[in-house]
């Protein structure tokens, strides 16, 4: 009998049950402690009912320790006896409309984590999170808010599975029962029940003295990711920082259009000593420098301490740092600078930041020398950092993962950067594209098509904005294609007449497609324009002919496309896969054009 009552699984025992057990096995504790413990054991089931408050259900029993941060524009649902422990930085339940996260009995999850479902991700009963983890069935898990749809693949997690710290779970993937990921870990393929994982990728562990062997690639990485720059080495470079930067190695390794790199930590406690390490030989093809301004300008940490800082003492902090700058730029063959930000709680002194002697006067001043300064070291280039935390928002930064981590950038923030770091790379390496196509009705929706009685001011607008957007992109030396079901010559008239367009018919490459021919074409186009497919970005509204495109050419880059015609210029625009590289490729890809 005694046997098969500890055999009872938690998930079987009742709060009072529990209670009564927890109260048993400490009673090796002062009765001061006990209560203690109670009496936090009942605030965290008091403060779970608030912070879960937009769950669809909760099981019995909830428990949360700090803050918890749900979205919940789709469904969750949560099992009974889930404990919480977000003390130390905010744990993120994040789905979209279409979005679903299931939760099962006596699930543990730990700070910093973020569980992001566009279509569904599903965690097994008695299943442990380690701190930090990332659990998305999309790329980037902030697009699950953003504008149009975007593509997922379900993840499932089975039961008693423990993910260790900082464990990423990649779209698509499942995880068997009992299964087991070491911290750090990167999953992107299937692991077995009772199987335990590790690496980047993860790779399976030796099992009863078996010989290691890959987790079984059932499931791959997004096609358009797996293309992006198969027919060039990727790039693996080196990252600098006074702060910690493990997450931008992984995000580093993602990709959404732009080739995936690979990058290591550059180790040391002082930036000068990091600045003149001598770069490894399997990690030179680039190098990241991303500082506090207080770290790298030490008069900028007297000023923000409230001190008099002359200029000349700014100045010369800035151009202290460019020396080093520039000792370490003779290691490497490209090296990328953020500017330097302040998070948006440093509100200084207000009105007067902007005056001689405010951090916002000060900042300014420096990030501008800083441009100035390196311009002239022409593999030294400067990234705006600043609109990375616009993007971000109020999630760019968190206080409480500095102080225990030394985090100064939030996993959000990082996300943005590597972005632009990827797009960045891929423009200087000229593995940018180079060929913008679009179905018909996509770019000239002012045309024969459109509904005039639908046709408002507000459209006509965002029309004009659109195709001065495709104007620019065509200065800057890409190429534009229409394909439609139209004949060449009834398609190119349109250009001709479409009010608003910025573009003459002789700067689109036109081509006849009837439905479900745009695949044929669209190798035919490319080989007559003397471009690969691995140079294309192909845009269309239509769901169907997206996902038929990216099975059938996954060389070719689709993203997803919004229905609502309003942001389609943002969206155009927020395409990094165009971005110009040196001077020299950018007369090389013009005079081609």
């Amino acid at each position: 009998m005694d046997l098969e009552r500890n055999t009872i699984a938690p998930a079987a025992l009742g709060l009072w049950a529990r209670i009564k057990r927890s109260w048993v096995r400490d009673r090796q504790l002062s009765l001061a402690r006990r209560i203690r413990k109670g009496l936090k054991f009942i605030a965290q089931l008091i403060r779970a009912r608030d912070e879960l408050k937009d769950c669809n259900s909760v099981g019995t029993s909830a428990r949360v320790a700090g803050r918890l941060r749900v979205e919940n524009r789709g469904t969750i649902a949560i099992g009974d006896h889930l404990n919480v422990n977000s003390s130390w930085v905010p744990i993120e339940l994040v789905t979209g409309s279409d979005g679903g996260i299931k939760i099962g009995d006596d699930v543990l999850i730990n700070f910093g984590t973020i569980i992001a479902a566009a279509s569904s991700v599903s965690i097994g009963s008695r299943s442990m999170i380690g701190p930090h983890c990332i659990i998305s069935d999309v790329e980037i898990p902030e697009s699950i808010s953003g504008p149009g749809p975007i593509k997922a693949l379900p993840i499932e997690i089975g039961k008693d599975v423990w993910l260790a710290g900082r464990v990423t779970i990649r779209p698509g993937v499942k995880i068997g029962d009992g299964a087991v990921v070491v911290a750090g870990s990167i999953v992107e393929s299937d692991v077995p029940p009772h199987f335990m994982a590790s690496g980047i990728p993860a790779r399976l562990l030796p099992r009863l003295g078996a010989a290691p062997r890959p987790v079984s690639n059932v499931r791959t990485a997004p096609p358009v990711a797996a293309a992006v720059g198969a027919s060039a080495p990727r790039l693996r470079g080196s990252l600098i920082s006074d702060f910690r930067l493990d997450e931008l190695v992984y995000e580093l390794a993602a990709s959404d259009g732009t080739p995936p790199v690979d990058s290591v930590l550059v180790p040391g406690e002082k930036l000068s000593q990091m600045l003149c390490t001598p770069s490894r030989a399997d990690a030179h093809d680039f190098v990241v420098i991303w500082t506090r301004p207080e770290s790298a300008v030490p008069a900028f940490a007297r000023l923000l301490q409230g001190e008099s800082v002359s200029d000349r003492d700014l100045n010369a902090d800035v151009d202290a740092f460019c020396a080093l700058i520039e000792r370490s730029a003779a290691n490497y063959s490209y090296v990328l600078l953020p500017t330097w930000t302040q998070p948006a709680f440093a509100h200084g002194r207000g009105l007067l930041d902007g005056r001689p002697g405010g951090a916002l006067s000060a900042l300014s001043a420096m990030n501008l020398r800083l441009m100035k300064a390196v311009e002239a070291r022409a593999n030294v280039y400067v990234l705006d950092a600043a609109r990375w935390q616009a993007a971000v928002g109020p999630a760019a930064f968190n206080s409480r993962a500095w102080y225990l981590g030394q985090m100064a950038m939030a996993r959000p923030l990082v996300a943005e950067a590597a972005r632009d770091i990827r797009a960045a790379l891929a423009a200087l390496c000229g593995r940018q594209r180079k060929l913008l196509v679009f179905h018909r009705d996509t770019a000239l929706w002012a045309g024969a098509h459109a509904d005039p009685s639908a046709w408002t001011a507000p459209l006509e607008t965002a029309y004009g904005e659109f195709h001065q957007a495709l104007h620019i992109l065509r200065r800057r030396g890409v190429l534009l294609a229409l394909v439609g079901n139209s004949t060449e010559s009834e398609m190119l008239e349109a250009i001709r007449t479409c009010p608003g367009a910025a573009q003459r018919d002789d700067d689109f490459a036109v081509c006849s497609a009837a439905e479900g021919e745009e695949i044929v074409k669209l190798t035919a186009l490319t080989a007559r324009l003397g471009v690969g497919l691995d140079d294309v970005v192909y845009i269309d509204a239509r769901d169907a002919v997206r996902a038929r495109l990216r099975a059938a050419l996954p060389e070719v880059f689709v993203p997803d496309w919004p229905a609502d015609k309003l942001v389609f210029p943002s969206v155009l625009s927020a395409l990094r896969c165009f971005d110009m590289g040196s001077e020299s490729t950018v007369k090389r890809r013009l005079s081609n054009a």
